[in-house]
């Protein structure tokens, strides 16, 4: 027994000598890992941050995110924790290996909703509906679909629990699209819709990403075209043309997966490659504006690959970041990001002036970003009937 406990001690010293003969030598092997990281920067020698113990607080942040082979170990514990709990980094992992969000998962069966905010939210919908048809301008409102309501066979044991005793599921999502209708605003819940298709077996979400896959987002489009066609906004309709599989994911329907951090976890492929094809109106005629989620990346993507019904399609996402796309041609060019903006530097006018449809995307959750947007944009509206 001894003499394990010497080899162990040798065993670490050795560690931590190597380390450090490493960091003196200036080589630092790392592996790439996902997520959001704000690097602590390397402080400046100077004599009174050191007298204030400021320089030291300071190196230590450093030198914690950037000591020899760190990625390597953060990715060995995560392996750990991957291979005997069922929860860290935010992701629940459910059945048969299904990943989902912590956010989202409370989001579908625990989270209750400020009703009196919403209102106020849903006024201001109405407010600038309203408005955008007096103007012979349209609104449509979408709600991308919650895995966890879509996937809920798959919930983690908690939330199976938690669903038994929870009476009213999606709350927040019913109560808003019982509003829209009742105030006749343009809207798709494409919930329903990918409730039924994974009902027929088309996995609309994969294992590994907490958003909709290539089929999902494409049944999507086709039955938002084709209700918009139906209510007056005569567009290009699309249609699937071809599905294939392939072996590598796209961001999207690995993000979770990535963010494990982990060496080993599962393999969900294939995975779903739809084409794309637009029949009917050839001529662009709409401009189109949206505040989005993430869930519109792959929207985008689709956009990239096979075209757009749309003449230019601008978007804000609730980073705030932006992209801006134009057709020209039958191609489709511009920009998948562009530098983001505060919602008061958004020009409203131009809004109003550049563009004929005006979509309001989020799902399962209401982003506080999305309400800043709606309630500055009834507002300047408000001011506009006053001027």
């Amino acid at each position: 027994m001894q003499v394990i406990k010497k080899m162990f001690i040798v065993f670490c010293f050795g560690i931590l000598v190597f380390t450090m003969i490493l960091f003196l030598l200036k080589i630092n092997p790392q592996t790439p890992l996902s997520g959001v990281f704000i690097p602590n920067e390397k402080p400046k020698l100077e004599k009174k941050a050191i007298l204030s113990g400021k320089y030291q607080s300071q190196y230590e942040k450093w030198f914690s995110d950037n000591f020899p082979f760190r990625s390597y170990i953060v990715k060995a514990y995560d392996q750990i924790l991957y291979s005997f709990k069922s929860e860290f980094n935010g992701i629940q992992r459910g059945k048969s290996k299904d990943l989902h969000g912590t956010i989202w998962l409370d989001g579908y069966l625990i989270n209750d909703f400020d009703k009196n905010m919403v209102d106020e939210y849903l006024n201001n919908i109405n407010f600038i509906d309203q408005y955008l048809k007096s103007k012979n301008k349209r609104l449509i409102y979408i709600i991308s679909p919650n895995k966890a309501e879509v996937h809920r066979k798959t919930l983690p044991f908690k939330y199976k629990l938690i669903e038994k005793i929870v009476q009213d599921k999606a709350e927040l999502r019913k109560y808003i699209v019982k509003f829209l209708e009742k105030q006749e605003i343009f809207n798709v819940d494409t919930t329903l819709l990918m409730e039924t298709k994974e009902k027929e077996n088309e996995r609309m979400f994969p294992k590994g990403g907490i958003h909709w896959n290539q089929l999902g987002v494409s049944y999507a489009l086709v039955d938002l075209f084709e209700k918009m066609n139906k209510s007056g906004i005569k567009i290009p309709k699309v249609s699937i043309k071809n599905i294939t599989y392939s072996n590598t994911p796209t961001f999207d329907e690995a993000d979770y997966k990535s963010l494990l951090n982990v060496y080993k976890a599962f393999n969900d492929s294939p995975y779903p490659v739809v084409e794309l094809e637009y029949v009917g109106i050839d001529e662009r005629k709409f401009n189109a504006f949206g505040m989005t989620t993430s869930y519109t990346n792959s929207i985008v993507e689709q956009f990239f690959k096979y075209g757009m019904p749309f003449k230019k399609f601008k978007r804000l996402y609730y980073n705030q970041q932006q992209t801006e796309l134009h057709y020209n041609n039958g191609v489709v060019s511009g920009e998948k990001w562009l530098p983001g903006i505060q919602m008061d530097q958004v020009n409203y006018q131009e809004i109003l002036d550049s563009y004929d449809i005006l979509i309001i995307e989020h799902n399962a959750e209401l982003p506080q970003i999305h309400m800043e947007f709606v309630k500055n944009f009834a507002n300047y509206l408000k001011k506009s009937e006053i001027n």
